[in-house]
């Protein structure tokens, strides 16, 4: 994330895949930056393999 302009995080609270997963504290100070931009993703499309 250092190196890079911008990043684009999508979070769900209630949907964990690891235990390496961010933590909501950590996710909650990310999103208070004056930087951040927050969208609402109303729409996703899933393709398997």
């Amino acid at each position: 994330m250092k190196k890079s302009k911008h990043q684009v995080l999508f979070y769900d609270p209630i949907q964990k895949i690891r235990p390496a997963d961010i933590k909501p504290e950590v996710f909650k100070l990310l999103k208070e930056k004056e930087s951040t931009h927050t969208r609402k993703l109303t729409a996703q499309i899933r393709i398997s393999r």
